[in-house]
């Protein structure tokens, strides 16, 4: 069975091999960055890949910093969906979410904000949030006329394309993969 699944390349994403800092690297395109999240024994881990850089730094390096973070994904997470079951909005948490950022990104800040396109391989309290929420600058001085005006908030998402990966391995397979030959159809 483990042969006839490794032959189909649709299975392959799913293979757990270790994938090399140079494998991930010479699948990038020119541009483009990997981000992977690793939660090990209730603490995170970062490492940051881009085409000439590479960053290794803990995220969280107790289990209480590990409870703080899920806490404020938790937190900016309630300020998206709000309190919709009783009909009521309630405001972005573009601070939280501008704290998460600059914890998740650490050292490697800089070059994740040059990326114009970014993969991450989420872990711990990113599982649970959209990446592209998060606010890469953030003015504590700055009043919203609107408190649900969120036009002038600098999210990840206007900075860079991004996508989801597995893991890097399956990042490797997929990149691998032949272009669809289906027809486009208009």
């Amino acid at each position: 069975i483990d042969s006839k699944l490794a032959s189909d390349s649709r299975y392959r994403t799913i293979d757990d091999r270790p994938a090399t800092v140079a494998e991930v690297r010479a699948a990038l395109k020119p541009g483009e960055g990997f981000l992977k999240i690793s939660e090990v024994n209730q603490r995170l881990y970062a490492m940051y890949i881009s085409a000439d850089e590479t960053f290794v730094y803990r995220v969280a390096g107790t289990p209480a910093d590990t409870r703080t973070l899920e806490k404020l994904a938790a937190d900016v997470r309630a300020s998206i969906d709000g309190k919709l079951a009783e009909g009521q909005l309630v405001p972005f948490d573009d601070a939280k979410a501008f704290v998460l950022f600059k914890l998740f990104t650490g050292p490697a800040q800089a070059a994740i904000l040059k990326a114009n396109a970014l993969v991450v391989d989420p872990a711990g309290p990113l599982q649970k949030l959209p990446l592209g929420v998060l606010v890469t600058s953030y003015d504590p001085t700055f009043k919203r006329p609107d408190a649900f005006d969120f036009s002038q908030t600098s999210f990840l998402a206007a900075k860079t394309a991004l996508s989801t990966a597995v893991s890097p391995r399956s990042f490797l397979v997929a990149r691998a993969l032949a272009p669809s030959q289906a027809s486009d159809r208009k």
